[in-house]
């Protein structure tokens, strides 16, 4: 990474918070995305990912499958950086479009796909560019039609975290959400348990709130990498977003568990590192 190190690298947090995930019994025995069917599952993730090896994950037609059931039964659906490519390309064949085509999403930011690529192309190549030929802004804004329905959000120019939630961004659109990469995590998870936990009485609020701080510091912390790529910090969101998965049915408990259980969307990363096919 060179110079940028410091920059790009991942927090210990989420060093930390990885280990204990991969330690999991959930993480060693993931689900083949033929097993997902939105009946069984209250919400699904779809995590990013930067690198040629996303592709495989980015392109699968069952998993767009997936993303398409999830959203004919209106089921939350929450995807980040890369991840909104997945749903992007997700077609209902019903509409023969795109599930996002009259939502409003973000994803992320042209001008941070080529300020990475950018950066690191002495030392990693092309590595930020999945698609060298468009970036996932422009992919993204393709399948809507209007432009409008893109929003960029403010210049996101500070990571946030769960005493500085104001500092991310997210786009929240029925029951679809996003946001555009590491440093909107802790604000999208936040938002994301709020979509899936029933929230009405006080007393569920009051419990809540004890819970998610610490919850939090766990979810971002897995918005990094594995430990063998600390330094690909700023991509690696698949790790952040399995976090999610295994925090909620915890908080579910705690919550009047009104939560069953929680679907993983699994970027081509995490694919690739636990057999998921």
């Amino acid at each position: 990474m060179g110079i940028w190190k410091p920059i790009l690298q991942a927090r210990q947090d989420a060093v930390d918070a990885c280990v204990e995930m991969q330690s999991s019994q959930a993480f060693s025995e993931p689900l083949k995305y033929t097993d997902i069917c939105e009946q069984h599952f209250d919400v699904l993730l779809l995590p990013g990912r930067h690198e040629k090896g996303v592709r495989k994950h980015l392109e699968s037609t069952v998993s767009h499958n997936r993303v398409v059931n999830f959203f004919a039964a209106n089921k939350p659906v929450g995807a980040i950086c890369h991840g909104v490519v997945f749903v992007a390309r997700s077609v209902s064949p019903t509409s023969e479009r795109s599930v996002i085509h009259d939502y409003k999403t973000t994803a992320l930011l042209r001008s941070q796909d080529l300020l990475a690529y950018s950066l690191t192309r002495l030392w990693l190549n092309d590595y930020y560019l999945t698609y060298p030929e468009i970036t996932v802004e422009d992919e993204v804004r393709s399948s809507l039609p209007v432009r409008d329905n893109f929003i960029e959000g403010p210049p996101p120019l500070f990571r946030d975290d769960s005493s500085k939630l104001e500092r991310g961004f997210f786009v929240r659109d029925r029951n679809y959400l996003s946001a555009r990469w590491p440093g909107d995590a802790y604000s999208f998870s936040a938002e994301l348990i709020k979509m899936v936990v029933d929230t009405d009485t006080e007393s569920s609020i009051q419990r809540r709130t004890s819970i998610i701080p610490r919850s939090l510091g766990v979810i971002q912390a897995l918005c990094t990498s594995s430990p063998k790529e600390y330094h690909l910090g700023m991509n690696s969101i698949s790790v952040f977003l399995i976090s999610v998965l295994l925090l909620l049915p915890a908080l579910a408990k705690s919550v009047d568990e009104t939560m069953k259980r929680v679907t993983i969307g699994v970027s081509g990363m995490m694919k690739s590192k636990t057999g998921i096919t």
